[in-house]
């Protein structure tokens, strides 16, 4: 265990003349607050449990520099790489990754024997295709690789502005240390995560989106240490030095403690160099130029405490703020945004898993055909010793064993029948998902017209994973929700009124109904914007934001926030207006009481024009009811429940007048908490218990977070088609019960197993006590509901973790609420990791989703408000979460099924053209040679039979876009890789073999006979091989015909395409002769002084010429394809298998897409 250890970083800002006298006064300062002392400790002994580093500090002299370079640390690069290769290590890394597939280190293997011993055929042939599929993979993985480093160079080579030695200077974002000062403008995002020490706004605080951090698009209030921002806004910058003593990094978004230790540096006389200072009002000139005057000030000594309100991150953006400075805490893979950003090895899809399995067997099949020939050689062979007569052509003397006779005969025949391993497979399923996924990003049907945005594909190799997805976990807010909240109802001294508009409402005759609205209207942080009379808000709070507005609409308006200096005070200008007139009423915000999750409410406390002092709160009912003594308690608490059963997120509203006592009371208290080192946030809240107590419950609001468009539709369809689905969100539990009921998730009448809540020591009565009721009813209908708390102690036991899954497994719906980003990784590894091996799937549209999406099987992300790292980080994109529908029962449907039967089909043609090299074997002695050429042996894959397969890939249609719609339990016939279940592999190898033996047995009985008779003259060795290989290649290509249920121009002339191309390339390299250098690589054994030019094999030269004059070589041609084909086919006719005409994906594609019945 590596312990924590002192983090230091020495900034240099502002060259001074004395420099040493300087040191030894930062010397005694930090020995006056015990801390240079732990620094030179904690470095020694590694004690020091947190980060430090100095901010804003001279050089150090003499013998110091060695003892300050000793316990520096190097902190972590601000530079970001999500790239794979460099351009040293491509080359080397790519090999070995593609090296390490069985199909690709087998077939370098086998050229390698090839080269070294004397081999029946030439080692071209296995060669080449590899070379070939190499080079074609090779290339689509570094053009993707290309595009990562593009996007890695625009992220770090951002300009960012620093603050060094006085001066502001421009530097690359990969460029930024902790400890600098950097100054940012409104727009910009931050490029690591900042303390913020000042803002040039008059309040000190900024505005700041995180919709790329937590999937908000509300603005969020930060502040500045209250000691930084008066001294960086109204004096010099460089005049301060800082000590921040932090925490170490964490994933925590929210979580953040630390101190801020300021000195100020005393300036003697005007003599000293004069150093220019930084005005934050203005804007960042080109170069610094320095024009404001120093004012002497005295030296000044504080600390105070550091929290999340005074962080940054990164990942957001400022917003509604001129500029602000804040010093680099948290830099490249520190921030925790990259620590939320969870890395996963390379995906790979279930159906290349279950296709190495695949290739192991037959692997072991090549191995034992080797092993058998070998064994008949030694044992029923003419060349045994054993054997009396030997022919005189093979040396009129018997054969004598030896290691090296065994080992050459032991390594050709492996040459000779490893052809049975389709080396195209790996690169045409690469081509197939590339293009595959064209037609995915093409559909239209994805295209939405508000975002001028379609799908996105990511990520083409888990295509088929869409079609075998078991369990959907989904984020809620802006994916099963639009993220708008409008205002809905309320409830009013206990009487519900729906909200129309201010036509139908009088808020100011009622005094009850005008309190409850004053309230609404000034108990919130939002930010106002004002352009050409049109009043706009931007809110940490959508809720806020929603209140505001509709306030607005009932004649209540939040016209401007200004800031008195003088007295320090906020004064929120509202207007009132009515059918006579508008009045406008001036209130001052003393105090505002953040909302805080331990207690659900936020509050402020104003003076109203009439000099009044109240605390207006607002908050959830399980915190607001408690502190409230009077008001409608029973009606109101009613009403709130029958809002929930809407799907309605819900607010109470009360209020509390002050005596000026009680004000200067609570403003003491504040005053001590925000001092205090220990307990901050206990005191705090002793404090804000001050004055959130005895209040007077006016009434509720009910506010709709809309939900996205048909999502109840979706998500009763992926049900239908057997996905489990599991919903993560970190919203309150409350609220995401509400959105399950409203959204379909959770069934009016399923009943809720809650498990929420629970500690280590009730936990495991809670899980049995869920497991007994579910089991109680095995016919009902129940949802699971557990918040993070929960989970953080599920999760690390492995007991508990699988009491959880089993109970999980029973329920029809899963809820998790109150989650953090790498919970929901947890939650879905969890799951991954069940028994079952589920494929999972995920979907969401923030940041703070990124960890959910890396860690499933197949990652989804939701483009639109909350920012662009879920779509980034996800395999596949899409614009709604309706189009998932579409996107698993159609688009996943088709890609598996054709994946599928490319992988079956691959096996399928190499084993009934390749399996009668070994039945071969019987008939010439075992002398390794080869039945067919090497130009055959080579070409065979890659051109003959691998374009019909491809096509079929990309535009096959197993079932009708209608039919997998209406009918989304087909989707669930495929789940569990049914079609490379060992049935199917037995079924597809069973039909190979039996084709290859009929093929190669008939073809030899027709030729022995023909030979007896003396009809086939001419037609010998070759001839009987060249007639073998035809005949192969004519019965794959009419089984891939008879495979398709969808047969369509471009399929059939595909198939017409390589029959015609097999005959063009035959007499190419039969009738044809070639220099020698060409020849020379396809000749099975080399001969020496070859002439100038000759055929590509003399044993073959003219072949074609022979078997095509021949007759009865195609009426045997014609015998066996119906021989093999036509019970298959009779079987498709008679059986459930069914063919549609129309190809319409909705896509934007060269094809007309014009298909016919099969009749």
């Amino acid at each position: 265990m590596i312990r924590p250890c002192v983090d230091v970083v020495l900034v240099c800002v502002t060259p001074t003349i004395k420099r040493r006298p300087l040191f030894f006064r930062w010397k005694n300062h930090f020995y006056t607050m015990g801390l240079w002392k732990s620094l030179r400790r904690g470095s020694r002994k590694g004690h020091i449990p947190s980060r430090r580093f100095l901010v804003n500090y001279d050089h150090v002299l003499g013998a110091e520099i060695a003892e300050a370079k000793n316990i520096q640390i190097k902190f972590q690069r601000n530079g970001i790489k999500t790239a794979k290769y460099s351009i040293f290590n491509f080359l080397p890394r790519n090999l070995f990754e593609q090296f390490r597939r069985i199909a690709n280190f087998y077939f370098l293997i086998v050229g390698v024997v090839q080269l070294g011993i004397d081999s029946p055929v030439s080692p071209f042939t296995s060669i080449a295709p590899l070379v070939f599929v190499v080079a074609v993979t090779m290339l689509k993985q570094g053009y993707e690789d290309y595009l990562r480093h593009k996007a890695d160079s625009v992220i770090n080579n951002r300009k960012v502005t620093r603050i060094k030695a006085g001066q502001l200077e421009t530097i690359k974002s990969k460029e930024i240390q902790v400890g600098d000062l950097l100054r940012l403008e409104d727009n910009e995002d931050f490029p690591c995560d900042l303390v913020l020490l000042s803002s040039s706004n008059a309040q000190g605080k900024c505005y700041v989106m995180t919709a790329n951090l937590d999937g908000e698009t509300n603005l969020k209030t930060k502040k500045p240490a209250h000691i930084t921002n008066q001294l960086f806004v109204n004096e010099r910058l460089n005049d301060q030095s800082l000590l921040i003593d932090c925490d170490h990094p964490c994933v925590q978004l929210e979580s953040f403690h630390g101190n801020l230790y300021v000195h100020e540096q005393k300036r003697g006389s005007s003599s000293e160099s004069t150093v220019e200072t930084l005005s934050m009002g203005s804007t960042i000139p080109d170069q610094f130029d320095g024009n404001t005057i120093p004012i002497p000030l005295k030296p000044i000594e504080s600390s105070c405490v550091l929290t999340f309100e005074n962080l940054l991150l990164r990942g957001s953006t400022l917003k509604n703020t001129d500029s602000i400075v804040g010093v680099a805490t948290f830099t490249g893979e520190d921030t925790k945004m990259s620590l939320n950003g969870k890395m996963t090895s390379n995906k790979f899809s279930t159906v290349e898993k279950k296709m190495n399995r695949y290739l192991i067997f037959f692997l072991l099949l090549l191995v034992g055909e080797v092993v058998l020939a070998v064994v008949l050689k030694y044992t029923v062979a003419m060349d045994n010793p054993n054997v009396e007569v030997v022919p005189w052509y093979l040396g009129g003397h018997p054969i004598h064993t030896s290691v090296k006779q065994l080992a050459q005969d032991i390594l050709s025949f492996l040459v000779l029948f490893n052809y049975i391993i389709p080396i195209s497979l790996y690169v045409t399923m690469e081509m197939q998902r590339f293009f595959g996924s064209l037609f995915f990003v093409w559909d239209l049907n994805f295209y939405d017209e508000d975002q001028q945005q379609g799908a996105i594909c990511n990520s083409s190799d888990l295509n088929e994973d869409l079609g075998q997805v078991d369990i959907l976990f989904s984020d809620k807010t802006g994916t099963l929700t639009e993220n708008i909240m409008t205002f809905h109802s309320c409830s009013i001294g206990g009487i519900v009124r729906q909200f129309k508009s201010r036509l139908h409402w009088d808020v100011t005759g009622n005094s009850q109904t005008r309190t409850f609205f004053e309230a609404l209207s000034l108990c919130h942080t939002v930010e106002i914007t004002h352009h050409h009379g049109i009043y706009s808000y931007n809110a940490s709070s959508p809720d806020e934001k929603a209140l505001v507005e509709a306030c607005k609409e009932l004649g209540i308006t939040f016209t401007e926030e200004a800031f008195d200096a003088t007295t320090n005070e906020t004064i929120l200008n509202m207007m009132w207006s009515s059918h006579e007139s508008d009045e406008i009423r001036k209130y001052k915000r003393l105090h505002v009481l953040e909302f805080d999750s331990d207690r659900k409410r936020m509050s402020v406390i104003v003076r109203k024009p009439e000099g009044t002092i109240w605390v207006l709160c607002k908050g959830a009912d399980s915190s607001l009811l408690s502190i409230c003594t009077s008001g409608p308690f029973e009606e109101t608490a009613e009403q709130v429940n029958d809002f929930a059963m809407e799907g309605l997120r819900t607010l109470l509203v009360g209020v509390r007048e002050l005596s000026e006592q009680d004000l200067e009371a609570f403003a003491t208290a504040l005053r001590s908490s925000q001092k205090a080192v220990k307990d901050l946030e206990q005191l705090k809240s002793e404090a804000f218990n001050l004055v959130e107590s005895d209040l007077t419950l006016l009434g509720a609001v009910a506010i709709e977070d809309q939900l996205q468009p048909d999502v109840k539709t979706t998500l009763t369809a992926l049900r239908k088609a057997g996905i489990r689905i599991w919903v993560l969100t970190g919203d309150k539990k409350e609220t995401a019960v509400n959105i399950s009921y409203s959204s379909g998730h959770f069934f009016p009448n399923c009943e809720i197993i809650d498990v929420s809540g629970q500690d280590e020591a009730t936990l495991a009565n809670a899980l049995e006590a869920g497991m007994t009721k579910r089991k109680a009813d095995l016919s009902g209908s129940f949802c699971l509901l557990v918040d993070g708390a929960t989970l953080h102690h599920i999760l690390p036991d492995m007991t508990f973790v699988a009491q959880f899954r089993d109970l999980a497994k029973l329920c029809t719906a899963v809820l998790c609420c109150r989650m953090s980003p790498l919970q929901k990784a947890d939650v879905v590894k969890m799951m991954k990791q069940d028994d079952s091996c589920p494929v999972t799937a995920a979907v969401g549209d923030g940041a703070n989703d990124v960890s959910m999406l890396q860690e499933a099987h197949v990652g989804l992300g939701i483009t639109g408000r909350e920012g662009r790292a879920a779509t980034r980080a996800s395999d596949f994109a899409l614009t709604r979460f309706r189009h998932l529908e579409r996107v698993f029962l159609v688009h996943g449907y088709w890609y598996y099924h054709r994946v599928c039967i490319l992988v079956q089909y691959s096996f399928y043609k190499n084993v009934v053209a390749f399996t009668p090299q070994l039945f071969m074997a019987f008939f010439n002695s075992y002398s390794t040679e080869s039945l067919y050429d090497s130009l055959s042996l080579t070409v065979y894959n890659i051109i003959y039979t691998s374009v019909p397969i491809f096509v079929f890939s990309l535009l096959e249609q197993h079932k009708s876009e209608l039919d997998l719609l209406q009918h989304p339990d087909t989707y669930h016939a495929f789940s569990g890789n049914r079609l490379l279940r060992l049935d199917q592999g037995a079924k597809w190898f069973g039909e190979s073999l039996l084709q290859s033996i009929v093929c190669f047995f008939f073809i030899y009985g027709v030729w022995t006979v023909g030979l007896e008779d003396g009809h086939y003259h001419g037609l010998g060795r070759a001839s009987f091989g060249q007639t073998v290989y035809q005949t192969s290649v004519f019965l794959v290509s009419l089984r891939m015909l008879m495979e398709s249920k969808f047969w369509n121009g471009y399929f059939i002339g595909t198939l017409l395409l390589s029959v015609l191309v097999y005959f063009l390339v035959t007499v190419m390299t039969q009738l044809m002769v070639y220099p020698s250098f060409i020849s020379g690589l396809f000749l099975d054994q080399p001969i020496t002084n070859p002439p100038s030019a000759m055929p590509l094999n003399w044993d073959y030269y003219k072949v074609i010429v022979h078997i095509g004059s021949a007759l009865n070589v195609w009426l045997t041609l014609l015998i066996l394809c119906a021989i093999t084909l036509v019970p298959i086919l009779v079987k498709g006719a008679f059986g459930k298998r069914e063919f549609f005409r129309n190809l319409d994906l909705g896509t934007r594609t060269a094809f007309d897409n014009k298909g016919f019945e099969m009749s």
